[in-house]
C-alpha cells in the first residue's frame, strides 16, 4: 500500500497533468481562466513540499543535490507562472512559455514521484510520512477554506 503523502503529491501531480492538458486543448478565450486555476493549484503544491515535505529531507546527503535541483525548479516554476499571469493568454508568446512551464513540471513530478519518493521512504518512517502527510492535508485544506470565502465575495462585488 502506498503511503498516504505520496498518495498526496501524486494525485496533485495528476491534477496538475490534467488541467495542463486542458489548457493546452481550450480556445484562446478560456486559457487564462484555467491557467489562474493550475497557478493556483502548484503554487500551494510547492508551499506545501517547501514548508512540509522538503525540510524533512534536508541534510540527506543521498538527496542534497536533487533537492538544491527541486528548490531551483520550484524558484523557476514560480516566476514563470508570474511571467505568464502578466501576459495575453492569446498571445504566442504565451503558448511557448506555457510548454515551458508544462515540461519543466513534467519532468520535476517525474524526478519526484521516483527518485525523490523513493529515497525519502528510506530514512523516513511510515509514521513521519504519515505526520507529513496530515500536515500537508490541513494546510491545503485551509488554503481551500480561504479561496472559497474569497471567490464568494468576489461573487458579491
Amino acid at each position: 500500500m502506498e503511503n498516504q503523502l505520496f498518495s498526496l503529491l501524486k494525485q496533485d501531480h495528476k491534477d496538475a497533468r490534467l488541467l495542463m492538458e486542458e489548457i493546452v486543448l481550450a480556445p484562446s478565450d478560456r486559457r487564462h481562466a484555467l491557467f489562474i486555476d493550475l497557478s493556483d493549484m502548484v503554487t500551494l503544491h510547492l508551499q506545501i513540499e517547501e514548508e512540509n515535505f522538503y525540510p524533512k529531507l534536508q541534510g540527506h546527503k543521498n538527496l542534497e543535490p536533487t533537492m538544491k535541483d527541486a528548490l531551483r525548479e520550484h524558484r523557476e516554476t514560480k516566476e514563470l507562472l508570474g511571467q505568464l499571469d502578466r501576459m495575453d493568454a492569446e498571445a504566442s508568446q504565451w503558448q511557448l512559455s506555457f510548454r515551458l512551464l508544462q515540461q519543466g513540471l513534467l519532468k520535476h513530478m517525474q524526478i519526484e514521484e521516483g527518485d525523490v519518493f523513493e529515497k525519502c521512504a528510506d530514512f523516513l518512517s511510515e509514521k513521519q510520512l504519515d505526520e507529513i502527510a496530515q500536515k500537508c492535508r490541513e494546510q491545503k485544506q485551509a488554503a481551500q477554506r480561504v479561496g472559497g470565502r474569497q471567490r464568494e465575495e468576489e461573487k458579491r462585488v
